[in-house]
């Protein structure tokens, strides 16, 4: 499970939503995540399991997360990537 520390919600662009979790673009700014109805989130700072936080720049070094990519999305309040 990654974890997204710290992130910046994006306003509302998109014509066509993507779903939930759906990465968008990432590049050394950080990783864009669709959230739904058109919204999405910037986020620039996350932790693989057992590693520590990183910026966006260097985690995408050594974990490439490409457009399409899709994170689980919590149902009921569980966590989940």
């Amino acid at each position: 499970m990654i974890k997204c520390w710290q992130a910046v919600p994006l306003a509302a662009g998109s014509s066509l939503p993507h779903p939930a979790g759906t990465v968008l673009a990432s590049d050394a700014s950080g990783v864009i995540i669709a959230c739904g109805h058109g919204s999405a989130l910037q986020v620039t700072e996350l932790q693989k399991p057992g590693g520590r936080r990183q910026p966006a720049q260097q985690f995408l070094q050594g974990t490439p997360l490409p457009p399409g990519t899709r994170f689980a999305v919590p149902v009921d309040g569980a966590a989940g990537a």
